[in-house]
């Protein structure tokens, strides 16, 4: 039989409360894919989990698979000076990437090439190279079979980053049938 508790290196890529004092966390793992954990009491104040699963946070956690769910039962932060907590730009740039990478990956898919990409916009948008996320947005889509238009590649190519990002969340947006709230941070 196979054991009921593993730990995973992750990143947190969404958040949604549920019950009175519990969330339930998507994780983005190399090996895993995405995964969805339910973390118990987080949303309690004196809750020590509570900073370590925010948005875009490296982590590692210990997981329990339970009958209905899957328990997060202890997280250790890999990575504690972000870089852009204190930085709106850089933040919502980090939630934007978050928010592709939940939207397009399925749960349980094992995708090694998003996790590394994923970690990689985490760096690039730590260090302030913003317009990275273009290529990041491209080559998500790529990876996952989406492709990219031919104009859109040509735009990346000649640095008109914004031209490019435009058509790239259209079609992002086209593929899962809703508006992308990140950026509404950017109005």
């Amino acid at each position: 039989m196979a054991s009921r508790k593993f730990t995973v290196q992750a990143v947190v890529v969404g958040r949604k409360d549920f019950q009175e004092t519990d969330k339930l966390i998507d994780l983005m793992t190399e090996y895993q894919g995405k995964i969805r954990g339910l973390a118990k009491g987080v949303r309690k104040i004196n809750s020590r989990r509570m900073g370590s699963l925010e948005l875009s946070n490296w982590v590692e956690v210990l997981l329990y698979q339970a009958k209905t769910f899957t328990l997060i039962t202890e997280v250790n932060n890999l990575d504690s000076e972000l870089g852009y907590r204190h930085d709106e730009t850089k933040l919502g740039t980090m939630m934007y990437v978050c928010e592709l990478t939940n939207h397009l990956l399925p749960e349980g898919q094992e995708n090694k090439e998003a996790y590394q990409l994923l970690l990689k916009a985490r760096s690039d948008i730590k260090s302030g190279n913003l317009n990275e996320v273009v290529n990041f947005e491209a080559n998500l889509l790529k990876i996952l079979g989406y492709g990219v238009q031919l104009s859109t590649r040509k735009l990346i190519k000649e640095s008109n980053y914004r031209l490019a990002h435009q058509e790239l969340t259209q079609r992002i947006e086209d593929i899962i049938e809703h508006k992308l709230t990140s950026l509404e941070i950017f109005k």
